[in-house]
């Protein structure tokens, strides 16, 4: 939200802009929220997918694969757009959610007293357990990584993660990727080198003076946390913007979710 607010000041000269393409540029925003905020908000003829649109449409559609896959996100996009009135969308898109929500349930849909019922062959075959079809369970992969908090004087080195990179366009600590089968001693060296080659700075690490878990699409990621002082050096140019900043700064840069646990957890100490 915080980028976001940035991109509407820098560009759209404060107002939150009005058209699709620029709600969908900006940070944060995907294609079901650009048309929900645009449809509701403005009136606008844009349709929405989410969770349970899907379900409604799928059953609408008797869609007997995965709604989740490509084509059929395409099939149920074109199918809500196929579905818009010429005026009020807003309020029908909101119905298509409300419907989806409190009548298409996820087990035990209300059939009888939906509005839509005749229309619906899912309802007719008997098929409302087996549509949608389950997405297939993810295989989760486990990561271990370290973020280094290197201090210089009262100043903290972040940057900014690059395009294609988890969490494009935020800031966040030095993080690198470790191998789960080694020790920490050997753990300490890996990152002294890969902080030295990235950023021309050594420092003395200690550490992992703390961790935490949490997953992002298909990895299981422990993240240790790690400090860095004494720093020497110069830091070099880097081919994504890397700076010193105090806490105070870091406090109102976009971070990502874990960069800004370790950022809180820094300042109450």
């Amino acid at each position: 939200m915080h980028a976001a607010a940035q991109v509407i000041v820098e560009k759209h000269d404060g107002e939150f802009p009005t058209d699709f393409e620029s709600v969908l540029a900006l940070p944060g925003i995907g294609r079901y929220t650009a048309g929900a905020i645009l449809s509701i908000a403005l009136d606008q003829k844009l349709p929405i997918l989410e969770g349970n649109t899907i379900r409604l449409f799928a059953r609408l559609m008797t869609m007997q694969s995965d709604p989740r896959t490509t084509n059929n996100q395409k099939a149920l996009w074109e199918f809500s757009e196929s579905l818009l009135p010429r005026k009020r969308c807003g309020d029908f898109n909101q119905a298509l959610m409300e419907l989806g929500s409190q009548i298409c349930n996820p087990k035990r849909p209300k059939c009888l007293v939906c509005p839509v019922n005749n229309l619906c062959m899912t309802a007719v075959k008997g098929l409302q357990e087996q549509i949608p079809v389950a997405s297939k369970k993810v295989k989760y992969e486990d990561l271990l990584e370290a973020a280094i908090v290197v201090n210089k004087a009262d100043r903290i080195l972040v940057r900014q993660c690059g395009p294609g990179e988890r969490w494009e366009s935020l800031w966040d600590f030095p993080r690198y990727t470790l191998s789960p089968d080694t020790e920490a001693k050997s753990h300490a060296q890996q990152l002294l080198k890969q902080l030295k080659e990235e950023t021309g700075l050594a420092a003395e690490l200690s550490g992992p003076v703390f961790q935490m878990k949490h997953a992002v699409t298909r990895y299981r990621i422990t993240l240790q946390c790690w400090k860095g002082d004494g720093v020497t050096g110069r830091l070099k140019k880097t081919q994504t913007p890397t700076r010193w900043a105090t806490l105070r700064e870091i406090e109102e840069m976009p971070m990502s979710v874990t960069g800004r646990k370790i950022a809180r957890k820094l300042k109450s100490k």
